[in-house]
């Protein structure tokens, strides 16, 4: 009796553990977002990448524009991811949150801060380029993670 009972806790003790592997197995795995702003003269003066998780910080950021899309997030729900390259000197500047990822112990932004190229023709005007998604509220770290690319002209 007492055999079958150490067998039987040890199927139960590797069942378990088995469980616990898939459910960590399937990170790193992305995260679908869903955009609330993409524009190139809406966001704060300054380069910043924030996690905005209530209401009360979202107010005190300085946004160059309002926008309606930022006032409807449930925070309940959802938390914002916003990427800002700050003020650029013209309109050839860009930034693209390209990939979220959620791994054990953390949450990764991907993003491009781009730049017009050369030979491009580009508006002379003061740009505030931003970008800003909602995910899943989650209480993990965010890391960022940039790189810089040349956006290409498009075909004529």
């Amino acid at each position: 009796m007492q055999k079958l009972l150490i067998i039987l806790s040890l199927i139960f003790f590797m069942s378990s553990c088995k469980s616990s592997q898939n459910a960590q197995g399937n990170l790193p795995r992305d995260i679908d977002f869903e955009n609330v702003l993409n524009i190139a003269n809406a966001g704060p003066e300054s380069a910043q990448n924030l996690v905005i998780r209530d209401a009360e910080v979202l107010e005190n950021i300085a946004f160059q524009r309002e926008s309606r899309a930022l006032n409807e997030v449930d925070f309940d729900k959802h938390m914002l991811i916003m990427v800002a390259s700050g003020q650029k000197s013209n309109g050839g500047y860009g930034i693209e949150i390209i990939k979220i990822t959620e791994h054990k112990k953390y949450i990764s932004v991907h993003y491009e801060n781009q730049k017009a190229s050369e030979d491009q023709m580009v508006t002379m005007a003061l740009v505030y380029p931003v970008h800003v998604v909602a995910i899943p509220k989650s209480n993990k770290e965010v890391r960022f993670e940039g790189k810089d690319t040349i956006m290409q002209a498009p075909n004529e």
